[in-house]
């Protein structure tokens, strides 16, 4: 099972890691793959409680991020918008 708000495949259903439609206790493994350095505090908050709250009790989490990153070093400056943002849209690093 798997769920992005973006699914780019009818296999992947449409939801958010902030309000996950599953019952407590559902998987025995959730993976968060590459995931986590995108989301904002609140956000991640919220998703952790809810990977918790449908993780089996003896379930595992499998987490990736990317590692040590220099956040400053890949952010980009958009002339249209005056803004600076990162280029793949991390907003922090682990």
């Amino acid at each position: 099972m798997g769920i992005d708000i973006s699914p780019k495949s009818n296999q992947v259903l449409k939801a958010s890691i902030a309000k996950m439609p599953f019952e407590n206790e559902t998987f025995g493994t959730i993976f968060a793959t590459d995931l986590l350095e995108h989301l904002s505090d609140d956000t991640l908050t919220t998703g952790l409680r809810e990977i918790w709250r449908t993780l089996n009790y003896d379930g595992y989490l499998m987490i990736t991020v990317p590692y040590k990153e220099k956040l400053k070093q890949s952010m980009v400056y958009c002339p249209h918008c005056g803004s600076f943002y990162h280029k793949w849209g991390h907003n922090r690093a682990f």
